[in-house]
């Protein structure tokens, strides 16, 4: 499967047809594609999409091709031309440097294991989790950090959306993930130290608020911008920078002063939008995920834009 570098004249084009008209400048980021188009299918996209190793050097992924219907967990290396599949997969993540987690999803064998990338030791984990009464609708796990993850429901929405449970290794039920809104406009958030994000509904169906506030959702609440945001999500290292996703363009958006730059416009924006964005730990790269309305079927293409200096300081 081929990864490549978008040229920027493609891009360019992209624009024309796409583009904001509203001004905002543009700094392109060297752009690969990683998943081949109109290969893997959107009605199988569960979060996590995708998941960076600790040292940023590597990315793990799954897709459902069409027309055969088989969730397969992918490997890249950052610019490597080509991603490497290793097995039948959904939402796999990494939970240490050596180690991923992912839910094993065929009927009657349906499981969550891990796979060491050194040893190559499949292992289950958390059997608990079957005696759920949602069993059957899991099909995604997310490690928190700590030892514990976040469950993950079949229903698909172009926005994010926190899953339903935590649980150990042992799949015990720790209680449910905790909001930190009261609102249901609140389509999307994101915390980072002690602020978030939130993309929220308007009475225009069309519109949507970027707001930060603090981590509660409430405290210090402020709209820095309306568009059609797909999402948003702090760039690590506790500064002030987001990565948003409005319609098929992507943009770096400084919280505090309002300045923001255009580092990608997608191809296909007619037909497109960013639904999904992840950072690399070290932030110096950003995981685009990109639902595609194709006649025959609808699509989820992934991109990872490669952020230089002069990109962070927009």
């Amino acid at each position: 499967m081929p990864s490549r570098i978008i040229p920027s004249l493609l891009l360019l084009l992209a624009l024309l047809a796409v583009g904001c008209g509203d001004g905002t400048p543009r700094e392109y980021a060297k752009l690969y594609r990683v998943t081949e188009p109109n290969r893997y299918l959107v009605s199988y996209l569960y979060d996590p999409f995708v998941s960076f190793s600790p040292d940023s050097k590597t990315m793990v992924f799954y897709g459902v091709t069409r027309g055969v219907n088989k969730a397969d967990v992918y490997t890249w290396n950052i610019g490597d031309a080509k991603t490497r599949k290793l097995f039948f997969g959904f939402t796999p993540n990494y939970i240490s440097g050596d180690e991923i987690i992912y839910v094993h999803p065929y009927t009657g064998r349906k499981c969550i294991q891990t796979y060491n990338f050194k040893t190559g030791e499949v292992k289950e984990v958390c059997p608990k989790l079957k005696e759920s009464d949602y069993w059957k609708e899991i099909f995604g796990i997310e490690s928190r950090g700590d030892g514990t993850f976040t469950t993950r429901m079949c229903d698909f929405s172009k926005y994010y959306f926190a899953g339903s449970d935590i649980c150990d290794i042992e799949g015990n039920i720790l209680g449910p993930v905790k909001r930190i809104y009261n609102d249901t406009s609140v389509a999307v958030y994101d915390i980072s130290g002690d602020r978030a994000v939130t993309i929220r509904s308007t009475d225009n169906d069309n519109v949507l608020n970027l707001v930060v506030s603090g981590k509660d959702g409430e405290t210090d609440k402020k709209v820095i911008g309306h568009g059609k945001f797909g999402d948003a999500a702090w760039r690590p290292g506790g500064g002030s920078t987001l990565a948003v996703a409005d319609g098929a363009s992507v943009l770096l958006w400084d919280a505090d002063s309002g300045e923001k730059k255009v580092i990608a416009d997608i191809p296909k924006g007619d037909r497109s939008f960013v639904c999904r964005l992840k950072w690399s730990p070290d932030g110096k790269y950003l995981a685009i995920g990109v639902f595609v309305d194709e006649k025959e079927a609808d699509y989820m293409d992934i991109y990872v834009a490669e952020i230089n200096r002069s990109a962070e300081r927009g």
